[in-house]
């Protein structure tokens, strides 16, 4: 398959438009990859003030019209599937909602701290089907034995742009630059090789659930 509006440093993976999706999803049910979608924020759970970039992973998924589907299994009231995705917030750390439990619980969960003002967390993917918003973000397929370090690389380099001219434009310090991007790609390829992140962090939201929602 021809990679479509990409340039010649992409040919290890294809972005996904409306023109190729179909052929993508043939490549998918042919010979498996991965989906990785890049948008930029705010996120609706933190309106107006916080500027994020949101990355979602789709280890196994399937691409049926403009949905994508995360291939879960159910079995007896079990999921299964759930470690081949992830899902990944690199925002601004936050400040103190005012509640020192909530704090503290929040402060459970294994992250990355970058310029002592921003946090790369790494969770657990909730989606399991969602539309392929084209205009939104960025869409890759990464083919199997293709260079995950370099798909990400690519996804967190346009998207910190769009950070560092809003932390211009808020007066801020900090800007991100080729060695923050190594050092968040490398925190997260180590952990799709381990899976040991994804594992403490789910617990730490099985653990939070259990306490503040008993």
């Amino acid at each position: 398959m021809k990679n479509v509006n990409t340039p010649s440093e992409l040919d290890f993976v294809f972005v996904v438009t409306r023109e190729n999706t179909k052929e993508v999803a043939e490549m998918l049910r042919n010979s498996g990859g991965t989906i990785l979608i890049t948008e930029a924020g705010p996120l609706s759970s933190f309106p107006g003030a916080i500027l994020d970039v949101h990355l979602s992973l789709f280890g196994h998924a399937s691409i049926r019209g403009p949905w994508l589907n995360a291939k879960r299994v159910v079995e007896a009231e079990k999921q299964t599937g759930w470690e081949n995705d992830r899902d990944y917030l690199l925002r601004p750390i936050p400040e103190s909602s005012g509640d020192a439990e909530w704090d503290t619980e929040r402060e459970s969960f294994e992250k990355m701290t970058l310029g002592g003002c921003f946090h790369f967390q790494i969770g657990f993917q909730m989606v399991c089907i969602r539309s392929l918003e084209y205009d939104r973000g960025l869409i890759l397929y990464v083919p199997p034995g293709r260079s995950m370090k370099k798909a990400f690389s690519f996804a967190l380099k346009g998207f910190t742009r769009e950070v560092n001219l809003w932390l211009e434009r808020e007066g801020k310090a900090f800007r991100f630059d080729d060695g923050h991007i190594t050092e968040i790609v490398n925190y997260a390829v180590r952990d799709l090789e381990n899976g040991e992140v994804l594992k403490r962090n789910v617990r730490a939201g099985v653990d939070a659930d259990l306490k503040f929602f008993p």
